[in-house]
């Protein structure tokens, strides 16, 4: 059988893409590699910013209906689980010192969500209207011949009209196709992420506990949606981490540790490991579509990985309806990939907390205001970042002028200095070989 459509993981990005698929009636075969969805095994933290413009689409959950809408597109997707409000977000010092983190608005910084819920929900709705959910198989290869794409796996071979990549940040289909060759490679992260539960430690809020060079790991904790459970998530660009030693010392010794009682059980642990790549400015062509993760530099979010897979089936379902020609489809996609994400998307860019000492940090903290404005929206959080640094500049250069310049050394230093570090502890796999060569791949 030739499908219309193949889509590779069932994730956000694959079942966005398999629900709108259903609703043009084309038949999708939507592949995945895990025997089920549930329970999660990545690591996420499975937050979800609200009501606030991310890459030009805002998320409202809308409890009548059961469903999460992106405005202003109008798109929605089947969610009837629980929400959580997170009012705040707290950057903590090794003292106890806080940067306190609100919005403007006064609307929580962002909510968290039951993910797997989620995903099954979707994926429900995609096979009742007629997508076939084929799990447990994994993609090894795939190849075009004439106008198919054929989608070797490791149980079966697929065919199919048009390919639409959903396979995560590491997409082994944008290897495969040649998609990573020019993008820049920025390192590699990696993270472990603890599901606990126990008495609730009185924390309302996501706080990341900073110990900037003395311990560059970034230690976070943020509650989940189910009462009295925690995600505690701890990442760096280390090659080889000792996250358990963070996450004893953490729990036990350090200044959050009052936090953690002794009832405290770890409910289930997830890692995950990023290869961070720029990027990719063209991610659609007349054969396949990389969708979600596997284009951008970090992880679009839960809710606008979704976003992409709608709108690539929005452009290709056109081309498969003969309503326009392939090439007016895929120069659709990418017109709006690089509208919405590529051309506005912010670089990283110098993360002072990285560089200064854990005793440097706590005297800044002591210097900021009560609480400052923030967003959870990576452009909008980079700009008030940069103001808060320029109002309290003054305040900060009598107090404690040596910090002062400090921050400005920091802040000066070329960024190609700060990518070439974490290149070089990273590794770049940018390609996939062909499938006899497959094991020999460094994933």
């Amino acid at each position: 059988m030739v499908y219309d459509l193949a889509i590779v993981g069932a994730g956000p990005a694959g079942l966005g893409a398999a629900c709108t698929a259903a609703t043009y009636g084309l038949s999708t075969a939507l592949i995945e590699r895990k025997k089920q969805l549930t329970p999660l095994t990545r690591s996420c933290s499975e937050g979800l910013l609200y009501e606030e413009s991310y890459y030009g689409e805002s998320v409202h959950v809308d409890r009548d209906r059961g469903c999460f809408v992106f405005s202003p597109s109008g798109f929605t997707l089947r969610y009837t689980g629980p929400v959580r409000e997170i009012p705040y977000f707290d950057n903590v010092s090794y003292r106890g010192s806080r940067m306190h983190i609100i919005r403007d608005d006064g609307k929580p910084i962002h909510l968290v969500f039951d993910k797997a819920r989620y995903l099954e929900e979707n994926l429900a709705d995609a096979q009742a209207h007629g997508v076939a959910f084929f799990p447990d198989r994994t993609v090894i290869d795939w190849e075009s011949r004439g106008d198919t794409v054929v989608i070797h796996t490791s149980r079966e071979t697929f065919s199919a009209r048009y390919l639409i990549a959903a396979d995560g940040h590491n997409s082994l289909c944008a290897r495969r196709a040649g998609f990573n060759k020019e993008r820049e490679f920025y390192g590699t992260l990696t993270a472990v992420c603890w599901h606990i539960e126990g008495p609730d430690p009185g924390e309302e809020g996501h706080v990341h506990l900073l110990e900037g060079s003395d311990d560059p790991t970034v230690f976070c904790m943020c509650p989940r949606v189910t009462p009295g459970q925690w995600s505690i998530t701890i990442s760096g660009f280390a090659l080889s981490p000792n996250y358990e030693a963070r996450y004893e010392h953490v729990t036990t010794r350090s200044v959050l540790a009052p936090l953690f009682k002794p009832q405290l059980r770890v409910i289930r642990k997830l890692a995950c490991v990023l290869n961070l790549f720029y990027p990719i400015s063209k991610p659609c062509t007349i054969t396949m579509c990389i969708v979600g993760d596997g284009a951008w530099f970090g992880q679009t979010s839960n809710s606008h990985a979704a976003l992409t897979g709608i709108q690539a089936v929005n452009c290709i379902a056109k081309a498969l309806g003969s309503k326009c020609s392939w090439e007016e489809a895929v120069e659709h996609y990418n017109g709006w990939w690089q509208r919405r994400f590529y051309t506005t998307w912010q670089e990283p860019g110098v993360n002072v907390f990285e560089f200064l000492t854990r005793e440097e940090i706590d005297e800044l903290f002591s210097c900021l205001p009560k609480a400052i404005p923030g967003s959870m929206e990576p452009g909008k959080a980079k700009r008030l970042m940069g103001t808060l640094f320029q109002h309290i500049g003054t305040v900060l250069q009598e107090k404690n002028p040596h910090l002062f310049e400090r921050i400005l050394a920091v802040q000066q230093q070329p960024l190609e200095r700060i990518r070439g570090e974490k290149q070089n502890r990273g590794i770049a796999v940018r390609t996939l070989m062909r499938t006899s060569e497959l094991n020999q791949e460094v994933l």
